[in-house]
């Protein structure tokens, strides 16, 4: 089956999901986060994320004074792929 992926609103802090969202196509995530007023998503204090370019450009539009990071799982699944591609055989 060809499912999209979902996307998951959380306080890891707090150890609370707020939303778990259908997609997340950068069209459907436009459509919800522009409906969140600009005074309660400036209240976002930090963003953990993989690595696609997509919800990084969202995080800096619609969540300006938020610190954003990149969960560390994605980078040490990044790394070993880039060290896996350069090992000899």
């Amino acid at each position: 089956t060809n499912k999209p992926y979902i996307f998951i609103i959380a306080d890891f802090l707090k150890n609370k999901i707020y939303e778990i969202l259908p997609n997340r196509h950068k069209d459907y995530l436009t459509s919800y986060f522009s409906k969140i007023p600009l005074e309660i998503r400036n209240q976002v204090e930090y963003i953990t994320m993989d690595m696609w370019q997509s919800y990084l450009d969202l995080a800096r539009i619609y969540f300006p004074k938020a610190k954003v990071a990149v969960d560390s799982f994605h980078v040490v699944k990044n790394i070993r792929n880039r060290i896996s591609n350069r090992r000899p055989c």
